[in-house]
């Protein structure tokens, strides 16, 4: 990160820490400057900064919940979204309303276990990630389907603050208001759990973690829609919801390839064409975000691309290496696609609103996820005007 960037959006706890502001708008003085775990651990691993990684590991271990909370979303060892949180609806704060973060504190623990050799932090919060697997993550995994359920019944609720717990956390299409209704099964969070787990089992030589994981493989299949091609966008209490949305190529930064059998892989690559823009990848098919209120989860984000295009990176060498070499020319495609965000980037927008050929740049202009997708596109594509030059 550039020094001068790092000093914008970086803070100092009284701990000693070194923390991120997820983004600031108008002149610094406005946007997310709380402590949002999930932008800054998914920044830290893009920019491939292990002591960025490494504070904010510390900060939430330090604040991890201990008991249920109806109020703020807390459960007995869950990592927070958002600190100090925000009360929105009915006096329900934000505090603890994300789903995704147990699983990106143990994939964080393992990232920077991976790339420094310190074993000593997951160590030192050894029971603290345990609790993570074996009383979070065990609690929310239904053992008749093996998936991971999102429900406010885990915090003693009837409901959160947010829509949504998920990073896509404002509406969710094709249902009223673009509420789902618990429990409810997102695809993406079934990926980032698989994940996680493996990640907990080479952590702690745990096979049960492991074998977990597995069962949760076989819980994947029910989640992909044969028609579409596709993973569904969520399975709620009412059923599943169709659509084509970038989720399922966000898996590819959490899944192995031999998780899906690559006809599957294919067709994803396939069916997201309806996703794909002059700028990368928009979340939502536009026929679905036309009928959405918000369309905030609807746009192109530059975090989503440049983890897109990660996720492919990886596979694609998986690809090469097992000879299938029609895999490797698709996700050389999504790679193509994911990486024309870049030339867009010479500010840092969390979002891009795309029109045909026509794009501008909406939200914060200095969002940390941005920061770092830019710094990582630009360790594959050092010119990005010759990049832009190629593609338009």
């Amino acid at each position: 990160m550039l020094p001068e960037l790092r000093e914008r959006l970086s803070v100092r706890t009284k701990e000693g820490l070194i923390l991120y502001k997820a983004g600031l708008d108008n002149g610094g003085e406005d946007g997310y400057i709380q402590d949002f775990s999930r932008d800054v651990l998914e920044a830290g691993m893009m920019a491939d900064d292990p002591a960025m990684v490494r504070d904010q590991l510390i900060y939430g271990n330090l604040r991890q919940a201990k008991r249920p909370d109806p109020q703020n979303g807390a459960e007995p060892f869950k990592y927070h979204h958002q600190l100090p949180g925000v009360i929105l609806k009915r006096g329900l704060s934000t505090d603890y309303n994300a789903s995704d973060v147990n699983a990106l504190y143990l994939i964080g623990h393992a990232y920077y276990q991976r790339v420094t050799g310190d074993r000593s932090l997951a160590e030192r919060f050894s029971d603290s990630l345990r609790g993570a697997v074996e009383v979070y993550i065990f609690s929310h995994t239904n053992s008749d389907t093996c998936q991971f359920e999102e429900d406010p019944k885990f915090c003693g609720a009837a409901d959160f603050a947010l829509d949504r717990t998920d990073w896509k956390d404002s509406m969710t299409p094709g249902r009223a208001d673009g509420k789902v209704i618990y429990p409810v099964v997102f695809p993406n969070l079934q990926a980032q759990y698989m994940r996680a787990l493996r990640d907990a089992g080479s952590m702690f030589g745990t096979k049960e973690f492991t074998n977990e994981a597995a069962k949760m493989r076989r819980g994947l299949q029910p989640l992909y829609d044969k028609k579409l091609g596709s993973f569904y966008i969520a399975v709620d209490r009412l059923g599943p919801i169709q659509g084509i949305s970038s989720d399922g190529l966000n898996m590819f930064a959490y899944l192995d390839l031999e998780d899906l059998a690559p006809w599957q892989w294919e067709a994803i690559i396939k069916a997201s064409k309806a996703l794909e823009t002059v700028a990368g990848y928009q979340n939502t098919d536009p026929e679905i975000a036309e009928t959405m209120a918000d369309d905030y989860h609807a746009r192109v984000w530059p975090k989503e691309n440049a983890n897109i295009h990660r996720g492919a990176d990886r596979l694609r060498q998986r690809a090469q290496e097992e000879g299938l070499h029609f895999l490797v020319d698709a996700f050389d495609h999504v790679k193509n696609v994911s990486s024309k965000t870049y030339p867009y980037l010479d500010t840092y927008p969390e979002t891009l609103k795309v029109r045909g050929d026509i794009v501008e740049k909406a939200g914060c202009d200095l969002q940390l996820w941005t920061v770092t997708a830019k710094q990582y596109f630009r360790s594959f594509y050092p010119i990005p005007k010759l990049l832009k030059f190629y593609f338009f």
